[in-house]
């Protein structure tokens, strides 16, 4: 992040500007959603706000209270909603698939509201703040309801992008496969091993356990 800022600031051309702010959006609202999910497990976290920070000592890091970390999740998110354009009025990516946009940072931080305001911070001045976010994304038109539900399914399966009633999506990509694996996962060795009753073992973290039957039963 705090080399985008620098390159914002190089860049020559109005166009180079504009999609290097983008880029500073997207990575201030992931990391949004980073510690977003790491204050929901765990409550107090070290709140990493410069690359200084990562290069400490463990024995230096001193934990933030969820209200801190909270703040600073709404602060890139603000941040975020004031740059990113709606995914349908996007001129500026060539591509803009599966990448964040307004409608996902305004839902993310309406989301982040409505957990502030709940079990464990209990700050119910933020369930007014969850419903005037959600508000603006509602109003704005440029979201909505899929006449089918069924065509969800049918996009996920068929990896289609469609902002009109997702709001934010990530997609997976791996490189490199391993045996029959060219697959991205989140914590992909996670999990304990199990036979498969012929006394070879297999390791199964949630999104991996179907996949040895499934490949079996469709490689033909």
């Amino acid at each position: 992040i705090e080399g985008l800022s620098v390159a914002v600031k190089n860049f020559e051309t109005d166009e180079q500007k504009n999609l290097a702010a983008i880029y500073m959006a997207e990575a201030r609202a992931l990391r949004a959603q980073f510690y977003f999910e790491l204050v929901r497990w765990w409550g107090n976290v070290v709140l990493m706000k410069s690359t200084e920070d990562s290069s400490l000592h463990p024995s230096k890091y001193v934990q933030s209270s969820p209200e801190e970390v909270y703040e600073f999740i709404e602060e890139d998110l603000k941040y975020a909603i004031d740059i990113l354009p709606y995914a349908s009025e996007d001129t500026y990516r060539a591509d803009n698939s599966f990448r964040i946009s307004k409608g996902a940072a305004l839902g993310l931080l309406a989301k982040v509201y409505a957990t502030w305001a709940g079990y464990p911070v209990r700050d119910e001045s933020k369930w007014e703040k969850a419903a005037s976010t959600a508000k603006i994304l509602v109003e704005s038109g440029r979201h909505g309801l899929l006449e089918d539900y069924e065509q969800l399914w049918k996009n996920t399966c068929n990896s289609v992008w469609d902002p009109t009633e997702s709001l934010m999506e990530v997609s997976f990509y791996s490189p490199v496969s391993t045996g029959n694996d060219p697959v991205g996962r989140i914590g992909k060795w996670n999990g304990t091993t199990a036979e498969d009753g012929s006394g070879a073992y297999i390791k199964i973290p949630a999104n991996w356990k179907v996949l040895p039957s499934f490949l079996a039963n469709w490689k033909d």
